[in-house]
């Protein structure tokens, strides 16, 4: 019987390098027949290491714009199903 398997791509890359490696994992384990989740995870640079680094201020931008829109989507299914936003 075949086994079940999740798994979960977590990486925090500021300048987009490291989410390459992280996209060729999560699509190689996908293929391999995984459920996979590919989630970028916010930065903790502080804010003037960020404004001062173009690239790195772009990908924080994107990542909060991407934050909120899970959120809304996340809310919209639970209002839907009657589920709590967290499920």
């Amino acid at each position: 019987m075949p086994t079940s398997v999740d798994v979960a791509v977590l990486h925090c890359s500021p300048t987009g390098t490291v989410a390459i490696t992280a996209e060729v994992i999560a699509e190689s384990t996908g293929k391999a027949g995984a459920e996979v989740r590919l989630r970028k995870a916010a930065g903790h640079a502080p804010q003037t290491v960020i404004g001062s680094h173009p690239a790195r201020a772009a990908s924080t931008r994107a990542t909060a714009a991407r934050v909120q829109a899970e959120r809304v989507v996340k809310s919209a299914r639970a209002a839907k199903t009657g589920l709590t936003a967290e499920n």
